[in-house]
């Protein structure tokens, strides 16, 4: 379950806990700030069919001639992306001429901008808590729009009484699963309240079977792994369980004794990519809040799996 706490004072973060490869900064729309790397490919040097090396020169001017395409490539997509995001009316001119994109059908797209001009950018936090405001949830969920698009169903597990699902209404089967559900704020938000319906089951996670033994398309886990004896098999049942799971967890937290109730403290980018093998993420960054505080970053990890059942 996600316990709430009170950041406290600064720590200087452990060397191990260093992405390995160079970090670049991405800028989610909204105010979700988040650290992330590329993935680096390593290249071998060509041959020709004497068996000569092709020229150095060559070689570098083609290189450099590809990456400035991509890079136009990639800078075009940015624009496109916080273009949407700022002004989603642009997409909704486009569907109302019946156009379709890659987000899927006209409905879908609909939908999704539409949930993203509801969502309360800024105020995703579990309500009247010191984390409805934290970066770290517009992160989250446009983490969700960009991987989720087109999903059809979703599980949380180990959501609360006010699941952070309820924002992600484009998706029409939405689960949450949790052995109790946390109380936040003075009152418990009813499925009237969230507008659709929210199918909610007081399960073990570990215990819980996929209805008909088929994959979810999305799953969300938030600050969960940190609570539980054995993380590894925990995350292992989270990615087998959907198409595409997002999986967050503190990020090289301390021991914060019964405030926090954490079974393990000081996870690491490695410690996540062991526990998570075969399983390799297409994504990992890490958002940090404002501030020095040594609890003030959480690590995304997002993994796709077979698109069959």
């Amino acid at each position: 379950m996600v316990i709430r706490h009170t950041p406290r004072t600064p720590s200087t973060p452990r060397d191990d806990d260093a992405d390995p490869e160079q970090a670049r900064r991405t800028l989610f729309p909204g105010e979700g700030s988040t650290l992330g790397s590329p993935r680096m490919v390593s290249s071998r040097r060509q041959r020709n069919s004497n068996g000569g090396s092709i020229r150095y020169s060559t070689i570098v001017l083609a290189g450099a001639a590809a990456l400035s395409a991509v890079s136009l490539f990639v800078t075009y997509l940015t624009w496109q992306t916080s273009r949407m995001a700022s002004s989603p009316n642009v997409l909704l001119q486009a569907f109302d001429t019946g156009a379709t994109t890659s987000l899927g059908t006209t409905s879908t797209q609909r939908k999704l901008i539409q949930s993203m001009q509801k969502a309360p950018l800024g105020s995703l936090g579990p309500a009247g808590t010191n984390r409805t405001h934290l970066h770290y949830y517009d992160t989250l969920f446009f983490t969700a729009v960009q991987f989720g698009a087109d999903a059809k169903s979703i599980i949380e597990v180990g959501c609360a009484s006010d699941p952070f699902i309820q924002y992600l209404d484009w998706i029409d089967q939405r689960t949450c699963v949790a052995p109790y559900f946390v109380q936040y704020g003075n009152s418990s938000i009813t499925n009237e309240d969230l507008g659709t319906k929210i199918e909610t089951v007081t399960a073990d996670f570990m215990e819980y079977q996929l209805p008909n033994d088929k994959k979810f398309d999305l799953l969300l886990c938030n600050q969960v792994l940190e609570h539980v004896p054995d993380p590894a098999s925990f995350m292992q049942k989270l990615i087998a369980s959907a198409k595409t799971s997002i999986i967050s967890v503190p990020y090289n937290w301390e021991g914060c004794g019964e405030v926090c109730n954490h079974k393990t403290d000081f996870i690491t980018m490695s410690m996540l990519t062991e526990w998570s093998a075969p399983y390799v993420p297409v994504y990992r960054g890490i958002v940090t809040e404002d501030g020095d505080g040594k609890f003030n970053k959480r690590v995304i990890f997002v993994f796709e799996t077979s698109q069959g059942n």
